[in-house]
């Protein structure tokens, strides 16, 4: 039987695991593994590095709770040997563990192995594909916080609920009877996964495609090599895009709006906002991908295509039309509205699209002018947190926490700043200058072609009157700090000490 360092990977062979973790006939085997840092863990070192990044600080209470149900091991994987990671996890009947690094450990495991994940809201669905894959029955748990104390009850109810089905399992393949044997063996024989030929060449062509969903820069260099962008534009729009929600979007909305002339509308059908929703059209594009012999133009070049004799299973129109289509979509749903209305221009405020969304907006409207919203980080969460509960993206982006606010901050300010100091038709702006009235209106009003009124800044609207900006709380800030502080010590944001 093939080993790997020394471990079969088959079963529970070796007499004893590593730190004589089990005994055998003692009952289920749980794992609950920990951090260097934590309860139960050794010291870590390094800012991003053990309990450093997430950790359970009530883990080694979840451990003790559970020491009436199995064998309970609460263990570190730092500093241990790859074939005593390997044992443990192999041995393991039951894993667990916070969302992290240590569960690419879970690969040692054998198929039917449970598992109970610790999550934050966002990391939920991040790994369940590779759970699935590797034929892991598992359940999750989650935290407030990636340093928050775990709910104990939660915890040991689904490690007791997967024990019972064990338990009621077992007894029922014991029941006597030839027919009893039959279904048993029509069950196993279901479960088991046919290997496809094909299939690791498929995905590891998957893993080279390399496919970044949120790299804007690569499918427009993409869209700007396959098409031209010339269409005469009149009453070209003007954007407000900003970096995060609780930025002073709506205020520059409306100085933008106070000239009378520009209709801006305000995050339009935001949780699946339409900008986005055409933009993606674009992620899978890349060399190679549509080929040319995708295109029908392409193919009627040559003088003995067929439509019924060739293969056409595959055959687009050209990205040009593409393009326009996109174009046609937006004159109808903001353009047209915005003239049956009287106004000469329209535009869109935004606190989800990056920069190079923006370049696309640009690219279809020549003429374009786009104003690009800072806040100091901090602030904006500050004022966020008691308003919290949004989303980037609905379903599957909820923004519920410090690092997916500090993560999205980091993305669209980054774009935003490289963006404007190569581009004239886009303008960086802050929030700071904007509600201390600092603005250089008239270069403002010359930069957009429309006449704004800086009265329009002595006017404050809110949502929600009653939600003043509370303090980050300290594990907040640790979370958040590491995210931003690069970045927003390079626009003169500083986290003042308390």
């Amino acid at each position: 039987m093939m080993t790997a360092f020394g471990v079969d990977p088959k079963g529970k062979d070796d007499p004893v695991s590593a730190d004589g973790a089990w005994v055998d006939g003692r009952g289920p085997r749980i794992l609950v593994v920990t951090r260097a840092g934590e309860a139960g863990g050794a010291a870590g070192s390094g800012d991003r590095a053990g309990a450093a990044r997430r950790s359970v600080p009530n883990l080694d209470e979840v451990a003790g709770a559970l020491s009436t149900d199995g064998q309970v091991a609460l263990l570190a994987m730092e500093g241990r040997s790859l074939a005593d990671q390997m044992r443990l996890f192999r041995d393991a009947d039951l894993v667990i563990a916070q969302h992290g690094g240590a569960m690419a450990n879970l690969a040692w495991c054998r198929p039917g192995t449970r598992l109970v994940e610790i999550v934050t809201v966002p990391k939920e669905k991040v790994l369940t594909g590779f759970y699935t894959g590797l034929q892991l029955t598992f359940g999750q748990v989650t935290q407030e916080d990636g340093h928050a104390p775990v709910d104990i009850a939660a915890v040991t109810a689904q490690v007791r609920d997967v024990l019972s089905q064990d338990a009621a399992g077992a007894k029922k393949d014991a029941v006597p009877g030839a027919r009893a044997g039959r279904v048993r063996a029509r069950k196993d024989k279901a479960g088991q996964r046919t290997p496809i030929p094909w299939t690791s060449l498929a995905w590891r062509r998957h893993e080279n495609l390399g496919v970044d969903e949120r790299d804007s820069a690569a499918w427009l260099a993409q869209v700007r090599q396959r098409t031209t962008f010339t269409p005469p534009v009149d009453g070209a729009p003007v954007h407000v895009l900003a970096s995060a929600w609780r930025s002073g979007s709506t205020l520059l909305q409306r100085l933008v709006m106070s000239g009378g002339d520009v209709l801006v509308w305000g995050e339009p059908f935001g949780h699946r906002d339409p900008v986005r929703q055409l933009t993606d059209t674009f992620i899978a594009f890349r060399d190679g991908y549509p080929k040319p012999n995708h295109f029908l133009s392409t193919r009627t070049e040559n003088p003995d295509f067929s439509l019924t004799d060739d293969w056409v299973a595959n055959m687009y129109p050209d990205v040009d039309d593409l393009v326009a289509s996109h174009r046609a979509m937006l004159d109808r749903l903001f353009a047209e509205p915005a003239r049956a209305r009287g106004f000469d221009r329209w535009g869109l405020k935004e606190v989800r699209l990056d920069a190079q969304q923006g370049e696309y907006l640009a690219d279809l409207y020549p003429g374009t002018k786009t104003l690009l919203l800072v806040r100091d980080p901090y602030a904006a969460f500050e004022s966020y947190r008691m308003r919290g509960g949004w989303y980037d993206r609905v379903p599957d982006r909820p923004v519920f926490d410090a690092e997916a606010f500090a993560e999205h901050w980091v993305r669209l300010t980054t774009s935003f700043v490289e963006t404007a100091a190569r581009r004239d038709d886009m303008r960086l702006v802050r929030y700071e200058d904007l509600i201390e009235q600092r603005l250089d209106v008239a270069d403002l009003s010359t930069f957009l072609g429309t006449t704004l009124d800086i009265s329009v800044l002595g006017i404050r609207k809110r949502g929600r009157e009653d939600l003043a900006p509370h303090p980050m709380r300290p594990k907040e800030e640790r979370i958040f700090t590491p995210i931003v502080a690069e970045l927003a010590a390079a626009l003169g944001y500083r986290r003042l000490e308390r």
